[in-house]
């Protein structure tokens, strides 16, 4: 899934048991104005929050720009998620989107779908 995505279905990611970080990535529009970001990551079903990461930078990955998140596996039990990312630009903060995912226990690798 990428920051501003427009819908379809909701990607997920299968938990590896005995994983103790899972990486989230979530590339950036093209042409993307915003220099530094910021995500919270929250259960979307009860709002409760999970991590809150300020200044962030994205990173290149085949030439692309991805927002890229370390978040512990404990805090990722099976359920929906929302990751919401703010942009910040010449103009002030601006939202680039509320991502959603779910986690589902699995013995695969933790990769998003």
């Amino acid at each position: 899934t990428s920051v501003r995505d427009s819908g379809g279905a909701i990607p997920h990611l299968d938990r590896e048991s005995g994983r103790d970080w899972i990486e989230i990535r979530l590339p950036l529009a093209e042409g993307e104005p915003a220099t530094e970001l910021s995500a919270s990551l929250c259960n979307a079903i009860t709002g409760e929050p999970i991590l809150s990461e300020e200044s962030l930078e994205a990173r290149e990955v085949n030439g692309g720009r991805v927002l890229v998140l370390q978040v512990r596996a404990a805090h990722l039990p099976a359920g929906m998620y929302e990751i919401e990312v703010l942009g910040k630009t010449p103009e002030g903060p601006d939202l680039l989107g509320r991502p959603m995912f779910e986690v589902r226990a699995s013995r695969q690798p933790g990769l998003l779908r």
